[in-house]
């Protein structure tokens, strides 16, 4: 994004593999006073860009989010009608969570377009928090409680089903078609003992000493929480590991390829602990070797 005379800016996309540049006009992009209040970022699917303001700047209950291809073609705009910030494998298709019943559900919209506008089909919706979705579209990750859902994205339905032990420790990260969900495990009482030595401090400052208005903030001490954690790791009480599944060959119905890996207190490639693989040093160099 490049500033522009007269206080407006404009997008540069440079695609290096088509050996492309295009520029859009972007005006005047609603601005915070603490830094810009949009976000950029591409699409799932790497085919576009997406500048989507963050909700708070939504004038008349509506957001307009631009989607800008990387090969140079045509524009396109949504105006959306729901707070929140969605995730977009495309312009054709993007992933909301709106309320439904007592709580909130993960939303699939479709998308159509033509000279009138874009036309919009509510493809499926599940009550699970929305999480991540996998590089080509095709899965999306949900989760409940301590369970995580693999969901088929065409279809909203549950294609694998992963349990956490404990919700200690808990990531997810999707990278070359491979799910890694990390998460620890030991004794519940021994859990929740190092759990409660998390120290949580509420601060109000005010504003303005005219008035009552005041900022809170919450200060998070989690020292005696890890201290108490890598205790039961020294002793064995304790572990965390990654489950890693293959995308690639999943398939409804069908069990996906697994493997897992025991990482430490500070898991790095290499020590061996990275799930993707691990650095060796071979012939005198040093060599990244992937998991297989």
């Amino acid at each position: 994004m490049e500033p522009m005379a007269g206080g407006v800016s404009r997008l540069v996309i440079r695609n290096l593999d088509l050996g492309v540049e295009t520029h859009h006009d972007l005006g005047n992009l609603p601005t915070a006073d603490e830094g810009n209040a949009y976000l950029l970022g591409y699409s799932v699917d790497q085919s576009e860009v997406v500048i989507q303001p963050f909700p708070f700047l939504a004038l008349n209950d509506s957001l307009q989010i631009g989607f800008y291809p990387t090969d140079g073609s045509e524009t396109r705009r949504l105006t959306m009608d729901v707070p929140g910030l969605p995730r977009f494998v495309s312009s054709n298709e993007g992933y909301f969570v709106l309320p439904r019943r007592d709580g909130t559900a993960t939303v699939k919209r479709e998308y159509t377009y033509d000279d009138g506008g874009a036309t919009m089909v509510e493809r499926w919706s599940r009550d699970l928090g929305m999480g991540l979705i996998s590089d080509d579209g095709a899965w999306l990750v949900g989760r409940s409680g301590t369970e995580a859902h693999v969901l088929d994205a065409s279809t909203g339905e549950t294609a694998f089903l992963h349990a956490f032990s404990n919700p200690v420790d808990y990531s997810a990260r999707i990278h070359d078609g491979r799910l890694v969900l990390g998460h620890g495990g030991g004794d519940p009482e021994d859990i929740a003992r190092c759990l409660s030595k998390r120290e949580v401090t509420v601060v109000s400052t005010p504003e303005d000493e005219s008035d009552s208005a005041s900022t809170i903030r919450s200060l998070v001490n989690v020292t005696g929480e890890k201290a108490c954690f890598a205790d039961l790791r020294e002793r064995g009480l304790y572990r965390t590991v990654y489950d890693v599944y293959d995308l690639r060959t999943l398939s409804v119905g069908n069990p996906p390829d697994h493997y897992r890996v025991e990482y430490g207190e500070n898991p790095h490639c290499g020590s061996g602990d990275d799930p993707f693989g691990t650095l060796e040093v071979r012939d005198g160099q040093l060599v990244y070797v992937p998991r297989t």
